[in-house]
């Protein structure tokens, strides 16, 4: 379980390395999940939202990073789940074809807490030859989805 000051907790693979986001853009509780072995990492920006208005907003942002890759995906599938166990919703972008990226997701309580993340491969890949290992990363990504636990 990945857990630190951040108002969120979630399962991580222990085959990957959690790191703060250095980015010179990035805000608190922002990390990345680096897949070494793989040479991929999946973006977590996370934020806090007091209205309704904000968090349409939020999703909506997730929703147009998510399309920007329309240009070059053959196809974006878009899958909505709730997660009756700990009250969360879901929102999963998948994407096909030559795009940077393949996952893309959201994760809220919808009353106050939001995480967004985008799994990048680091290199330029073929979607054919990486489906494996995709499928395989995507496995612990809705791991990590399906245990987030907010503070």
């Amino acid at each position: 379980r990945f857990d630190t000051n951040c108002p969120y907790s979630f399962e991580i693979p222990v085959y990957a390395n959690m790191v703060l986001d250095a980015d010179e853009n990035s805000e608190d509780c922002w990390y990345n999940l680096h897949f070494p072995h793989f040479d991929g990492t999946l973006h977590l920006s996370y934020k806090e939202f007091a209205t309704k208005d904000q968090f349409y907003q939020l999703s909506e942002d997730a929703y147009k990073l998510a399309m920007k890759h329309a240009v070059k995906a053959e196809e974006i599938s878009e899958t909505e789940r709730t997660d009756t166990i700990n009250g969360n919703s879901v929102m999963i972008y998948e994407l096909e074809g030559k795009t940077a990226t393949p996952y893309n997701f959201y994760v809220t309580d919808n009353e106050r807490h939001f995480i967004r993340g985008a799994f990048y491969f680091n290199n330029y890949t073929d979607g054919d030859s990486i489906a494996p290992v995709f499928d395989f990363i995507r496995e612990d990504i809705e791991r990590l989805i399906y245990s987030t636990r907010w503070k």
